[in-house]
């Protein structure tokens, strides 16, 4: 009864964070809005208690700056490669394919080195978790935007005021 109660008033917390995020105008907080719909997500999913929140967020934010520096040299990389592919040397081809497994393999490395510090602040099956939850929170934002704001065809997509579902869709 007690995790419950403690459950509700971290949900109501996070209810106060994210709508007024969503109340802010659509010209420069779309990402904003987006990482404040991922919070309240995977707070949910998660179900994290406030002392495991108050723990587990300073941690997934330092994950969070590691894994988007990463994805961001591959990205800069995959668009030099694209610009220069017809003109590179078979040289720098096998170089540019060598750097690409290196940073998914840098990926990887990171990944396991914060499983090991996640699970110093969450019990393991949260953790793993973790990343069932994040898989499934950008299926449905990519849903979700490619649908576009009235959801689907019938109208009765997230974009109506369902948000972001829980688990597999009827």
């Amino acid at each position: 009864m007690e995790m419950n109660y403690k459950q509700l008033i971290l949900g109501l917390f996070l209810i106060g964070i994210v709508l007024p995020g969503l109340a802010q105008p659509a010209d420069g907080s779309r990402r904003d809005r987006i990482e404040a719909l991922k919070i309240a997500y995977l707070t949910r999913e998660l179900s994290l208690t406030s002392d495991e929140a108050k723990v587990f967020w300073p941690v997934y934010d330092q994950f969070q700056n590691e894994r988007k520096a990463l994805r961001k040299e591959a990205r800069l990389e995959k668009v030099e490669a694209q610009m220069n592919f017809d003109e590179m040397s078979d040289k720098e081809v096998q170089g540019m394919l060598n750097e690409m497994v290196d940073n998914k393999q840098a990926e990887l490395d990171l990944t396991r080195k914060y499983i090991g510090e996640f699970q110093k602040v969450l019990p393991v099956r949260k953790v793993a978790k973790l990343f069932q939850a994040e898989l499934r929170f950008k299926n449905q934002l990519m849903e979700r935007l490619q649908n576009g704001p009235q959801g689907g065809p019938d109208g009765q997509g997230p974009g109506q005021g369902r948000g972001f579902r829980r688990g597999p869709r009827p």
